[in-house]
């Protein structure tokens, strides 16, 4: 079983003015789970438009990279 060999991570993208679910909820729950999960606050990016907001940053954490591999 080699899952529990493989560095896991979570990204979480929120935006600063998320309506839905408040960013300082995102923000706690990063804080909690400190070197397991990487936190990117998008200033101005409700939850609804933070996919339009992000395109820049998405590509970079997406692109396959020499570290990752």
């Amino acid at each position: 079983h080699t899952a529990g060999r493989i560095p896991q991570y979570v990204t979480i993208i929120h935006g600063q003015a998320d309506r839905i679910i408040p960013h300082a909820m995102g923000q706690e729950l990063a804080e909690r789970h400190r070197g397991s999960i990487r936190f990117e606050s998008v200033p101005r990016a409700d939850h609804n438009d933070l996919i339009f907001q992000t395109r820049k940053l998405l590509r970079g954490l997406l692109a396959p990279s020499d570290s990752k591999r």
